[in-house]
């Protein structure tokens, strides 16, 4: 259940997505629960090709936890090792894995995805819900933002707890 704050969020994407607005930038704290309301948002999508993209692996590991406690069936792109530490997080807490490597929902490394891209091509074109992160760090000319710019049918939420860059690149 998602706290008042964090519904709101949620909602308002809804709103400015069916309006025709292509990426949204959401502010909350560091601790707000960004990576919970993302993975309830995309709960509400969980029917349409999406991706949740990070550029960690323990980032990687905490979307596909929250998308597997709210019942979303995702695949994991990103190197082995990282599948198998999230599949036994998955078995540890939730007693079962809620990963699926035929799902039209998709955690994904942005180092691992260009390697993959072409195999993936398909399902990129199909992908209409995409979320990644920790947005202050997309840009248009960095790898976050080119693996972004990958998927062109997508909307994008791309929550941050500092939306303000030093060096101030869009």
């Amino acid at each position: 259940m998602l706290r008042a704050y964090q519904q709101e969020m949620k909602e308002a994407v809804k709103v400015e997505w069916a309006a025709g607005v292509n990426n949204i930038i959401g502010v909350l704290p560091t601790g707000a629960g960004k990576t919970v309301t993302m993975a309830h948002l995309a709960k509400d999508f969980e029917h349409v090709a999406g991706v949740a993209i990070a550029h960690r692996s323990v980032l990687i590991g905490q979307i596909s936890m929250a998308l597997a406690r709210v019942g979303i069936r995702h695949d994991i792109v990103a190197q082995k090792s990282v599948i198998r530490t999230i599949v036994e997080e998955h078995m540890e807490e939730l007693g079962r894995s809620w990963y699926s490597p035929s799902s039209d929902w998709k955690v994904a490394s942005v180092d691992t995805l260009p390697g993959r891209a072409d195999r993936l091509a398909s399902w990129i074109n199909r992908v209409r819900i995409g979320i990644t992160d920790e947005a202050h760090h997309v840009t248009a000319e960095n790898r976050r933002g080119r693996e972004c710019m990958r998927f062109r049918n997508a909307q994008w939420f791309l929550p941050t707890a500092t939306p303000k860059r030093g060096d101030r690149k869009g």
